[in-house]
């Protein structure tokens, strides 16, 4: 796993952010054998915003900007061949925060 993030002020006390975050490959849960294939590698992009005015401060953000189609954990049939369940992580979303600091 490894993340590259990079950060830039296009004005004062504002703060543009984005995020790459590589996962590698990993083997699913129930696989002692580590025979069965591998829950794929994926890369996801974050991207924020942070703008403080006074006590005041806000965030947008998009988490997942390309909508990457991804699942972090998996388990691997007992019973049936070349089956498994897996947890996808969450698609393309928003976040909008206001803060205020007292």
């Amino acid at each position: 796993t490894g993340t590259l993030s990079m950060f830039w002020d296009p004005r004062p006390r504002g703060t543009l952010a984005v995020a790459a975050r590589y996962t590698g490959g990993k083997r699913f849960d129930n696989d002692q054998s580590n025979t069965f294939a591998k829950i794929p590698a994926y890369t996801i992009v974050d991207l924020k915003y942070t703008q403080t005015v006074d006590a005041w401060r806000w965030q947008a953000a998009i988490n997942n900007v390309f909508d990457k189609k991804a699942f972090d954990y998996g388990v691997r049939s007992t019973f049936i061949p070349d089956t498994f369940n897996a947890f996808p992580l969450p698609e393309r979303n928003y976040t909008l925060s206001i803060t205020r600091q007292f």
